[in-house]
């Protein structure tokens, strides 16, 4: 089970606590912490480490969070039995972004009958490269009606 940290803009810098683990009968544990990136990559630190199994526990960590999606992060902790414990939570780094949708000569106006072109649409996202393309046009009554986008070959 995660603990959620909550939504996180793209590019922060994020501040990773450092961790006090004891184990009052086992003074011998081992113990680290480990981030994945949204692909499942190890993450290293704005300085260079890599946070992995060998990755210090006791120190604050910060990470630049570069890719959209679900970073995982563990402090894992084992003693001399091989009793382990985790504490997890889950860094959403989100697209809060809106796509830019732009019409290229556009037609403002048409007589009942016509058939109107849409000659180009231009459409640009900070994260997606595929898109769900909606058209619709409003009548002079207000009524809504839902189009077919017919791609031409070029």
């Amino acid at each position: 089970m995660y603990n959620d940290v909550g939504k996180i803009d793209i590019d922060s810098i994020y501040e990773l606590s450092a961790a006090t683990i004891v184990d009052v009968l086992d003074p011998n544990i081992k113990a680290f912490i480990r981030v994945k990136d949204p692909e499942g990559q190890i993450v290293s630190t704005v300085d260079g480490v890599l946070l992995d199994e060998t990755a210090p526990y006791n120190v604050s960590h910060k990470i630049k969070l570069t890719k959209f999606g679900i970073y995982q992060v563990y402090y894992e902790a084992v003693d001399t039995n091989d009793n382990k414990t985790t504490y997890s939570f889950v860094i959403n780094v989100v697209d809060k972004e809106v796509p830019v949708v732009k019409i290229l000569n556009p037609v403002t106006s048409a007589k009942v009958g016509d058939i109107v072109n849409i000659s180009s649409i231009s459409i640009s996202d900070n994260y997606s490269e595929k898109y769900d393309i909606y058209v619709c046009m409003i009548a002079p009554n207000g009524q809504t009606y839902s189009l077919t986008l017919v791609e031409e070959e070029t």
